[in-house]
């Protein structure tokens, strides 16, 4: 039992330490997501495609750096009351977890349906409002593509009917050549012909998929973690201190 009980220990040091690691991730998925989509929110996707996920790893970053520390603090003193703190957290950022992964898995349609609305609304607007066309262009040159489903669909916005066989030269190839491009879609070569909805989607598809497994595998790790933490937990319950049978030196220990 006491090698078991040194391993269990062990094993939460190593996984709160673990957990601090993990944080950091969570930290660094958020500034990427940010950095990502940061730029197009409202005008070209929808603020909660960027608030929901990076929300979540906020919130998933300071649970885990709590845990962590009440991991160490409890493994190293080897407190009743930090020992079911750690259980009880760990209980709760499993629950987290879980209903991330069924709210990605539930509005990830929903979301691709919503993705293309505001595409379309934004390229159709595009000539009217500064800050949309500054959105656009930056979505075009940063996922490589052009216009919603394809680099056609310009032909038929406002711009477009006054730009005739043009696209925006956010949607030409990057060169080292200057002038190569000049937006005229007889030349398709120079320009992206993709939309950007489905690379766009592709994307955040991606991202959302990468926290769905990180998530999963985070979830099963906590499980053994938390299986350690209630041997721990009852082992101290069931520890029964020695007491003298009788006062002299001779006596007994039980």
């Amino acid at each position: 039992m006491g090698l078991c009980n040194i391993s269990a220990r062990v094993l939460m040091i190593a996984l709160s330490l673990l957990f601090w690691a993990l944080a950091a991730g969570c930290v660094f998925i958020a500034i990427e997501l940010i950095r990502f989509i940061g730029p197009l929110t409202g005008s070209v996707v929808d603020k909660f495609v960027l608030l929901v996920p990076a929300g979540i790893m906020v919130v998933l970053t300071i649970l885990l750096f709590v845990i962590g520390m009440t991991g160490l603090c409890g493994a190293f003193q080897e407190s009743k009351c930090l020992h079911g703190m750690f259980c009880t957290l760990l209980v709760l950022i499993i629950g987290i977890e879980i209903a991330g992964v069924v709210c990605g898995i539930i509005y990830k349609d929903e979301v691709k349906t919503d993705l293309e609305d505001k595409l379309k609304t934004a390229i159709n607007d595009y000539d009217a409002n500064a800050s949309i066309a500054k959105a656009v262009d930056t979505l075009q040159q940063t996922v490589e593509c052009c216009g919603v489903k394809s680099y056609k669909d310009w032909l038929t916005t406002t711009w477009g009917k006054s730009h005739p066989l043009q696209v925006p030269m956010s949607c030409c190839k990057k060169t080292d050549g200057p002038g190569e491009c000049t937006g005229f879609i007889i030349h398709t070569e120079n320009i992206y012909i993709e939309g950007c909805h489905v690379k766009l989607y592709e994307d955040i598809h991606q991202y959302l998929i990468l926290i769905i497994v990180a998530a999963l595998v985070l979830a099963l790790l906590q499980v053994f973690v938390l299986g350690c933490a209630c041997h721990l937990l009852c082992k101290k319950k069931r520890e029964v201190p020695y007491q003298t049978l009788n006062s002299d030196d001779t006596g007994y220990r039980a």
